[in-house]
């Protein structure tokens, strides 16, 4: 391909890793895919496209570790950037609640109105706050059940500054 010339040529520069990216992509040859997009981070390490890209595709194929991996590499290059703390908490979203909001948050540190992260905190807190309440309602102790029903309702409130700034 005239496109893999144009990569070793380094003309025009980024443009044909991105391009030879989207041929692969309509082919579905990933393993191709991924080998340009690593080439072209080596040739051109600081481009934010191409890094981006290959987080986008390792997120879509669900290759959570090596997103994390180049996700970590993005915000050690561009620490400001509020898509890469959302991304970072959007995979710890399965594994670790704790660690997806404080991404979330740092997110938020950055831009406070990052809709993605206020939205994914509220409903993280909303869910926190259905398992605490379907907790509550197996209990048959009333006094317990009111206290368990009373620490949902708190959870449930945690929620609704995130869900109002986010609407």
């Amino acid at each position: 391909l005239y496109l893999n010339k144009s990569i070793d040529l380094k003309y025009p520069g980024p443009d044909a890793v991105l391009l030879l990216n989207n041929v692969y992509t309509e082919t579905k040859e990933n393993d191709k895919l991924v080998a340009n997009l690593k080439k072209g981070l080596s040739i051109y390490p600081e481009n934010q496209t191409i890094l981006t890209t290959l987080i986008q595709h390792y997120i879509t194929e669900q290759q959570n570790d090596a997103a994390l991996e180049y996700l970590n590499s993005a915000i050690e290059k561009d620490a400001n950037n509020p898509s890469f703390y959302y991304a970072r908490g959007v995979l710890y979203e399965s594994t670790d609640k704790n660690k997806s909001i404080e991404n979330y948050e740092k997110s938020l540190s950055i831009d406070p109105q990052f809709f993605n992260s206020l939205y994914n905190i509220g409903v993280i807190y909303y869910n926190f706050g259905v398992e605490a309440s379907n907790k509550a309602n197996d209990l048959t102790d009333y006094k317990e059940f009111e206290k368990a029903k009373n620490a949902a309702d708190e959870i449930f409130k945690k929620s609704l500054p995130y869900m109002e700034r986010a609407a």
